[in-house]
């Protein structure tokens, strides 16, 4: 996984002690901090035991009447929104933002090939939006599960 921005421990993508060969990557794209809180619980219980390097991506869409360095939700508020995460779970996870203006273009960018990704679902409209977002992620060749938070 290559860092996003406002990262502070997502392994690098040109880091030379690259540890993800050996183990099973996992990444959670962040809904709701109810339903991404789930969807790490699964997470960590497909990892267990065979070595998980867990990693928890929240994809800002910044509208084009504000500037990229000014998003409309507080940097401060979205990195503390993911480290309440961080410390519910009993693995280690790499947590980042990624600022972007197009949701599509961020995870071309940002997720290695062949992503396992998790993606909290709560209910109808949320099985709606992930039908597209499921779409592109395998079209660029990522595995998607759903995992259903109601």
């Amino acid at each position: 996984m290559k860092t996003p921005i406002g990262s502070k421990s997502v392994l690098a993508a040109n880091s030379t002690a690259d540890t993800r060969t050996d183990k099973l990557q996992i990444v959670v794209l962040y809904t709701t901090p109810e339903a991404t809180k789930i969807a790490l619980s699964c997470a960590e219980t497909l990892g267990q035991g065979l070595g998980l390097n867990l990693y928890l991506l929240d994809i800002q869409v910044v509208p084009f009447r504000c500037p990229m360095d000014r998003p409309p939700i507080d940097p401060v508020f979205t990195r503390k929104r993911l480290e309440d995460l961080e410390c519910k779970t009993e693995t280690p996870v790499h947590a980042g933002v990624v600022y972007t203006r197009s949701r599509d273009e961020a995870l071309r960018k940002w997720l290695d090939c062949a992503s396992l990704v998790l993606i909290p679902v709560r209910g109808f409209w949320d099985r709606c939006f992930t039908r597209s977002l499921t779409r592109t992620l395998k079209k660029l060749g990522h595995d998607v599960l759903l995992v259903p938070c109601n």
